[in-house]
Order: C-alpha cells, then structure tokens, then sequence
C-alpha cells in the first residue's frame, strides 16, 4: 500500500492487482485476465468444419452452447503444434460490440495463475502501424522470463468475430434441426 497525506492524515491507497492465466504455445509464455476464462478442458479433438481458416480447429459443444475452437499458435501464424497430454483448451468469454461470445483457445501447456499490479506491467512493444498488435496489453517479467499479457477484446478483427459467430450460429442450426 501507498501512503497518501491530505492535510495531517495518512491515507493507504490499495494499488490494484490483476489475476490471469499464463500459458504456453512453443517457447512463449502468454497470458489472459482471469475474468475472461470460463473453463479449462483437458484437448478434445473438436469436429472439424470444411472451408475454415486453418486456425479454426472446429466446433465442440461445452458449456450447452457450440463453441468455436481456435489454434492460437497458428493464429499467431506459428506451426500447428503437436497435441500432447498438457495440451488445453481454455474457453473465453470475449465482448464484441455488446455481444459475448466464448471461444476455445488451444494452448500447450496452462502453467498457472500470476498476479500483477499496473506497476508490474511493462508497456506493449511498439511494432509500428504494420503489425496488429492491439491486442497486446502489455508484458510483464516471472522470474527471469518475460510474459506477453494478451487483450482478448482485442485479438481477433471484426470480421474473424463474425466468422466465428456464424459458424457457432450455423452449427447450432444444424444441431436442432437433427
């Protein structure tokens, strides 16, 4: 805590931490606010849907919804990674113009839950206007390694949302119609 002073008194001033999960895809250690997850499910290989960008996996249904699952190493253009036992998927709730939609992301490996307050949190690199890197909030250092903290508000474009929302929307259909 901080102290304040105002006029002869002594005010502490809580500083404000931050949960969030921290994951691995390859060598990089990312990381999301907690209030975004919902769940954490061992891999399932989800059903696969034909004429999807590559880093659609498919559909599972969790949740009592169908829910799009995402590969974010081959999002973030890597190769597909190997599936192994540490393999996750963690489901996310993002926000997009007053709609939620939750999401899988596939990660290889969820390592644990850090805290940070703003002070721990290194500003995002400037990549110039080149590269979307919106999505990054910031970085932050555990031990000796660096953590990238992901805005997932931020990740996918608008179009990539609606993508995902009509492909959840026409499985959906599907479904109810069987």
């Amino acid at each position: 805590m901080k102290p304040l002073t105002s006029h002869h008194r002594v005010i502490e001033i809580e500083e404000r931490t931050v949960k969030y999960l921290s994951f691995t895809l390859g060598k990089d250690h990312y990381a999301v606010d907690v209030m975004h997850i919902r769940k954490i499910v061992e891999y399932i290989e989800p059903l696969h849907v034909p004429l999807v960008p590559s880093f659609v996996k498919g559909v599972l249904h969790l949740l009592g919804n169908v829910v799009p699952i995402i590969d974010l190493s081959v999002y973030f253009g890597n190769a597909a990674p190997e599936i192994t036992r540490q393999t996750c998927i963690i489901i996310v709730e993002i926000h997009d113009h007053g709609r939620h939609l939750d999401i899988g992301i596939v990660v290889d490996t969820v390592s644990n839950v850090v805290e940070f307050s703003a002070k721990d949190i290194l500003p995002a690199p400037d990549f110039s206007n080149r590269l979307r890197n919106h999505f990054v909030q910031g970085m932050s250092k555990v031990g000796e390694r660096f953590i990238l903290l992901l805005e997932l508000n931020g990740i996918f474009s608008r179009d990539e949302i609606q993508l995902v929302q009509s492909l959840r929307e026409e499985t959906d259909a599907k479904n109810n119609a069987e």
